[in-house]
């Protein structure tokens, strides 16, 4: 007997369904505040539900911003197995299911039967602090530089203008100023907490050993790979939305096959001109991308397995411990 409970998760709460197995139809439902109570009630639902200890019981998530870190963090403590949903492709199986409605229920209803039907859940496990540390750092500096961007955008309209305030094109200057300094400011503590901290820096010096990885990009990488308990590379490209999909029904193909796109779409943007590079000077990566290019897909194919083929080669640096080293084996 397998019971799944999924969790649509909210600021203020928790709309949770359970169900049994795949053939029950209707799910049993509940709702309960998204703080320290709710979950207590919702372990206390669970069990009596189920008639199954919470040890017993296993939880699907979607992500929601940081709303879900508390309860999962929770459930994990009390020894539950908690999975946490890749939100494209949880919409693509309501969607398959023919589940075209949306609302915090539904969501709850839809997550607990993907927890039942998907194959390659991967346990959530806490992720090291010295991790969790580089990755707040990073996402500081990412918005830190879009606001830049940004800047540098309103400069430029406003130089193409005659009619701007002397005081505006103070304020932008002194932003841009100031944002150029800070972003340096966080480059240095980046630096330095790769630096002091042995497993990353162990880790961040394999990763700039392929050729293609610069220091940002293996930083993203290395966040990437050590976020989840990947046990596959494949586990992972799925994860990042790099995996290839068709669709074909008889001797109809109704679309080419193309990347699945269900995961960040930030980390698919960071690869992309690294993979760029990589068809150029990295001798696996190329070899891969010529001999596509040869069989007749198109570029832009070609780039996506290549951008597959370094998350691939990536993990499998990782998983090793070795530097980079030509292999010349397709992927």
């Amino acid at each position: 007997m397998s019971y799944f409970i999924g969790i649509d998760v909210s600021k203020e709460k928790l709309d949770c369904a359970c169900l049994r197995n795949k053939e029950q139809k209707k799910a049993r439902v509940m709702e309960c505040s998204n703080n320290a109570l709710g979950f207590k009630l919702l372990v206390e639902w669970s069990e009596n539900t189920t008639s199954l200890s919470i040890k017993e019981l296993s939880f699907l998530i979607e992500p929601t911003s940081i709303y879900h870190e508390r309860l999962v963090a929770y459930l994990y403590a009390l020894d539950a197995t908690v999975f946490m949903a890749n939100t494209g492709r949880v919409r693509k199986f309501a969607e398959g299911i023919g589940v075209l409605s949306k609302n915090d229920i539904i969501d709850a209803n839809v997550l607990a039967r993907y927890g039942l039907m998907a194959t390659k859940l991967i346990a959530w496990k806490p992720v090291p602090k010295e991790i969790t540390e580089l990755q707040s750092l990073i996402n500081r500096i990412s918005a830190l530089e879009k606001e830049l961007q940004r800047e540098k955008n309103r400069q430029e309209k406003m130089n193409e203008c005659n009619d701007a305030h002397p005081i505006e094109k103070r304020s932008i200057t002194k932003s841009i100023r100031r944002l150029e300094k800070e972003i340096k400011s966080f480059q240095i503590h980046i630096r330095n907490h790769v630096n002091e901290t042995e497993s990353i820096k162990k880790d961040f010096d394999l990763m700039v050993s392929i050729p293609g990885i610069g220091e940002k990009t293996a930083l993203i990488v290395l966040l990437i790979l050590r976020s989840r308990n990947f046990q596959s590379a494949s586990e992972v490209a799925s994860y990042v939305g790099l995996n290839p999909i068709e669709k074909r029904s008889g001797k109809s193909e109704y679309r080419k096959p193309r990347l699945s796109k269900a995961g960040n779409s930030d980390w698919r943007k960071a690869l992309y001109f690294p993979a760029m590079v990589a068809v150029r000077k990295n001798p696996d990566v190329q070899a891969l991308y010529d001999r596509l290019l040869a069989a007749g897909k198109t570029k832009m194919c070609a780039l996506g397995a290549a951008m597959r083929k370094l998350i691939h080669i990536c993990f499998g640096i990782l998983k090793h411990q070795r530097p980079y080293q030509v292999q010349l084996q397709s992927t």
